[in-house]
């Protein structure tokens, strides 16, 4: 037990030290859990939306826990996790959007049936993405945009590679995440932590967007 005592502990003190270096990242990160918070609770009381809501199981099951997810990852050091379950996020609500528009009394079933079409279809997730446009262009432009800058600068090899060798050559370090965790930020991490919380901003604006598109769908469908 003393080897984990020791990683608990270096792990707490990296944990304040982080928090304290990029306060206003954390700010954001907790910003956004309030607000998934704030939107769980009407989801909650609503128990046949939870039997039948794709979306509303999204935001409970997915969105939810990796919010806590990207906050714990973010004090430890451990930026790329916070970008790949960011992305997960986007991709699951998004996905979850769309299903809720197929008829149905299970959740999972319209699940099913949508990723079944998307993929008979060959529609890809940016598709998806695009297609928001019909609902609102301005959620459309962020989710790409989210999606894009995840993808190509933290998920795909290449990407991931140039960004380092690039904060190498400008400050002759590697970064705090490419090394262990958990891990110190450090100077050399201002423009990837920037980053992260420029998406945080955005993720929290389209979050909201979301909710409100898919609220008014249900209600227009409850008119007809």
């Amino acid at each position: 037990m003393g080897a984990v005592n020791d990683y608990m502990k270096l792990a707490s003190e990296v944990a304040k030290y982080n928090s304290r270096f990029a306060e206003d990242i954390c700010a954001e990160i907790v910003n956004l859990i309030n607000e998934i918070l704030d939107a769980l609770t009407p989801i909650l009381k609503d128990k046949e939306s939870y039997v039948k809501s794709v979306f509303s199981n999204t935001v409970i099951h997915i969105v939810m826990p990796l919010s806590y997810g990207i906050f714990n990852d973010f004090l430890l050091g451990n930026l790329p996790a916070c970008f790949m379950q960011l992305r997960t996020m986007l991709e699951a609500l998004v996905k979850a959007f769309y299903a809720d528009m197929i008829p149905g009394e299970f959740f999972e079933d319209k699940m099913k049936i949508l990723e079944k079409e998307l993929k008979e279809r060959n529609i890809s997730i940016s598709k998806v993405l695009k297609s928001l446009k019909k609902y609102s262009p301005e959620a459309s432009h962020i989710a790409l945009k989210i999606w894009g800058k995840c993808s190509e600068e933290w998920i795909h090899p290449r990407g991931f590679l140039e960004k380092l060798v690039k904060i190498v050559i400008e400050h002759q370090k590697l970064p705090a995440y490419s090394l262990v965790v958990p891990m110190n930020y450090g100077k050399e991490d201002h423009e990837p932590l920037s980053d992260l919380k420029n998406l945080i901003i955005d993720f929290t604006k389209l979050f909201g967007m979301l909710m409100d598109m898919h609220r008014d769908y249900k209600s227009s469908e409850v008119k007809k």
